[in-house]
């Protein structure tokens, strides 16, 4: 049992012990007292029992008592300054080697949350401090690898400058990148692999299950660590603080046109598991517009909509915002506008448009009720008879009224708009609707139609839309107002047929139960077949603002609204500029948040389109490139909306990712004096106590034992 204490305890300093001489100090002062001989005057009795009370056995015990004292004191504080270290089970099995230990610090935007009134960055630093200070300057060497979307290490190599370490750590902030942890794994086990002895892998982080969930997924993260590897996983004791996170920043009605009213929303996440109640603000350019409440479930998301009427102003920076919350980063969303070109649409039909009553005359005013710059789309008219339709490849959305026999080369034309993602509107009137609709079906291999009408129905004065798909994206123009004022506009004339098609929605209809409105889609495109007529004679439908709302409505679901495309940060981004650049002209710059100029963007530039490459940006914001002096491109970068989930991994689950490989699991808590254990843990501190113990109880002796 004595022999296996001693070999559990090793000293850093061993020539210190050559101070240990100094124990015969006590020894001999002990002895050069004893020997000495003291002249006794007792002029009275009482002095010489004093005299006699000196020679007692119990005065003499008590010097001995004093001398072991003194050479324990002495002996404690000459050991003291050898270093002794008491070796745990882990520091034994190293042998006293130096050991290898390659510290992975999450630097994801996630670890910038507030739990407590602590930051989980300001917890991961304190983790990453105490790591290092466990290893040996001079015996153990380490390095530190960033989880960032691109780790990278601190060192090329391991090294031995331990205070270089604490230093990288004290400057360590959070990013706003989403972190590429199987990547820093992997990175930290092609480093340790260059050591012959002891490895040791620590990963300081907040947990994030989402950011841990791929790396979990994976199950091989263990194969990327040298044989022999032990890993310790530090992460925060505390539960995730609650938090509301902004994503998804869109332009919900458009296109973007000057003087256009423009629905601008963003998606509201709750990311906790209360509900909370969220202001949400809108800036555009910096200046604060509007804001408006939104009560969000648990673990739900809704949208925040704004109304905004578009200036026309070239490359509108706008922000959505959050009040603060557990997450500083995402409570800011970002997009840009830009005037777009006006759709183009086609209408087809063969009625008189300027007659009004007729149903080409309510078709057209419902797709441009203006008549000038402020309707939405432009839109060209195509009659039925025309052998060619020229520019049909060029429109967004055809709408089909009241029309004859179709040939198959315009039949051909329809099909492809759709199959290129275009939308089509077919009203069914009076007129070839069977002869049409049945060359179409037959111009796509699975089927075109949503519904074929077989013969005019029997419809009843008075006959109404009585129900709807109201959720139905294509039916968001209509409220609970509208859906009452649609039960109340007659309809004299539909059509009669089979049953639905599997693949298609029904939005609309009778009572019943035949189909009024019903949608599918074909190639990339989309169908929609109204079996009804808006002409004056058919229904009442033509002449209800309603149907302008509806026709709107549909428009907005076929035709691009020009939404900024989604950048994150950390990405590539790859956008087309607003403006063509200047061949002949000086070279681009690109400016960030900050206005501080990026250096990793590139340019293709030609005369038609202009194209910038933004590899990883950093920090979320606009980023606005100019040429000569003149703003040519503004592009919008966000966080990973997946940073906003807080919720943890548990530690079963994250340690499971390292079976597989030949590694061992160390797991350690929080409060734990040692996380590694590598050499032991330094015992001249309690030596030096016990050194003052045994003079303070010299002192008491002293005092106690008076003659």
């Amino acid at each position: 049992m004595m022999m296996n204490t001693l070999s559990a305890i090793t000293l850093t300093t061993p020539v210190m012990l050559a101070g240990a001489v100094m124990v015969g100090l006590p020894i001999l002062a002990h002895l050069m007292n004893r020997r000495a001989r003291r002249r006794v005057v007792f002029p009275s009795v009482q002095l010489l029992i004093a005299a006699a009370a000196s020679q007692s056995s119990l005065f003499k015990m008590r010097r001995w008592w004093l001398l072991l004292l003194r050479c324990l004191a002495v002996a404690a504080v000459v050991l003291a300054f050898a270093q002794p270290t008491w070796l745990g089970p882990r520091a034994e099995a190293t042998g006293g080697r130096g050991s290898a230990v390659v510290i992975v610090i999450d630097r994801s935007a996630s670890i910038g949350q507030q739990y407590a009134g602590v930051s989980a960055a300001h917890s991961i630093r304190s983790d990453a401090v105490r790591v290092l200070d466990e290893l040996q300057p001079g015996l153990d060497v380490a390095n530190i690898v960033h989880a960032t979307a691109r780790p990278y290490a601190a060192h090329p190599a391991l090294v031995s400058n331990v205070q270089a370490l604490r230093a990288e750590v004290d400057d360590l902030t959070p990013t706003y990148e989403r972190a590429d942890l199987s990547g820093a794994v992997a990175l930290a086990g092609l480093m340790l692999a260059q050591h012959p002895g002891p490895r040791r892998l620590v990963i300081v982080s907040d947990l994030q299950a989402s950011n841990w969930a791929q790396a979990i997924e994976g199950q091989a993260v263990g194969d990327a660590l040298p044989g022999g590897t032990r890993v310790t996983v530090l992460g925060p004791s505390q539960d995730a603080p609650k938090n509301l996170g902004l994503y998804g920043a869109a332009v919900s009605r458009g296109p973007t046109l000057t003087g256009q009213k423009l629905k601008l929303g963003v998606s509201v996440t709750n990311h906790s598991d209360q509900p909370q109640a969220a202001s949400v603000g809108l800036e555009v350019d910096g200046q604060r517009v509007d804001r408006q409440s939104v009560q969000v479930e648990a673990r739900a998301t809704v949208e925040a909509a704004f109304e905004y009427v578009y200036d026309g102003a070239d490359f509108s920076r706008v922000a959505f915002t959050l009040p603060g919350d557990g997450l500083e980063a995402d409570n800011r969303c970002y997009m840009v506008l830009r005037e777009q070109e006006r759709a183009k649409v086609a209408l087809i039909t063969d009625d008189d448009v300027d007659q009004p009553g007729t149903s080409g005359y309510f078709l057209l005013r419902a797709l441009a009720p203006h008549g000038d710059d402020r309707d939405r789309f432009t839109v060209t008219r195509y009659h039925s008879g025309q052998a060619s339709w020229d520019g049909l490849d060029d429109v967004s959305a055809v709408v089909v009224g009241e029309i004859g026999v179709l040939s198959s080369d315009n039949i051909a034309a329809l099909h492809r708009l759709m199959s290129n993602g275009g939308g089509l509107i077919y009203f069914c009137g009076r007129r070839a609707v069977v002869e049409n609709l049945g060359a179409l079906d037959r111009a796509e291999a699975t089927g075109a139609l949503p519904w074929m009408p077989v013969s005019p129905k029997h419809v009843e004065a008075g006959t109404t839309i009585v129900d709807g798909a109201w959720r139905a994206a294509l039916l968001k123009p209509f409220d609970e107002a509208g859906r009452m004022a649609l039960a109340d506009i007659p309809i004299d004339w539909a059509w009669a047929g089979g049953a639905v098609d599997k693949r298609a929605t029904a939005l609309l209809w009778y009572a019943d139960g035949t189909p009024a409105l019903v949608s599918r889609g074909v190639g990339s495109g989309q169908m929609v077949l109204a079996n009804f007529s808006v002409d004056a004679g058919d229904s009442g439908l033509g002449k209800h603002g309603l149907f302008v709302a509806l026709i709107q409505g549909l428009m907005d679901e076929f035709i691009s609204t020009g939404d900024t495309p989604s950048h994150t940060v950390g990405g590539l981004v790859q956008e087309a500029m607003g403006r063509a650049m200047d061949v002949q002209g000086a070279a681009p710059v690109t400016q960030g948040p900050s206005d501080a100029v990026v250096q990793n963007v590139s340019y293709s530039i030609d005369t038609d389109t202009s194209v910038i490459h933004l590899d990883s940006p950093e920090v979320p914001g606009f980023y606005t490139t100019l040429q000569d002096g003149e703003i040519v491109a503004v592009v919008a970068v966000n966080i990973d909306p997946r940073e906003s989930d807080l919720r943890r991994v548990s530690a079963d689950r994250l340690y499971g990712m390292f079976h597989g490989g030949d590694v061992a699991i160390e797991e350690s808590s929080p409060d734990a004096a040692e996380v590694l254990g590598l050499h032991g843990r330094p015992m001249w501190g309690w030596l030096l106590l016990g050194g003052m113990a045994c003079l303070g109880l010299e002192m008491l002796l002293l005092g106690a034992y008076k003659p």
